[in-house]
């Protein structure tokens, strides 16, 4: 495997991590703004969570986010033909 072919894989993995980074951030606000203004997800009334949960909210969102972000990655790679599982 040559030099330029192992960068590529490197840009491609770091793009999809990137954007599961994004996008679990982006979920993470909406489920902060829904608690803190006492709603649901569905739009009902709900009590709002203690601060220990939503840490740990946060923290799950953003970690299915990146996982399903690698996930993605990878099968785009196996597409495409770039493995980004080997190095």
């Amino acid at each position: 495997m040559t030099e330029s072919e192992r960068e590529r894989r490197r840009v491609l993995k770091r793009k999809f991590l990137l954007g599961g980074v994004v996008v679990g951030v982006l979920l993470s606000v909406g489920y902060l703004a829904l608690n803190l203004l006492g709603r649901s997800i569905v739009g009902g009334p709900a009590p709002p969570d203690p601060v220990g949960i939503r840490f740990v909210n946060v923290f799950l969102i953003i970690a299915a986010c990146v996982l399903q972000a690698s996930v993605l990655g990878r099968v785009a790679g196996l597409l495409t033909g770039k493995d980004s599982d080997k190095s």
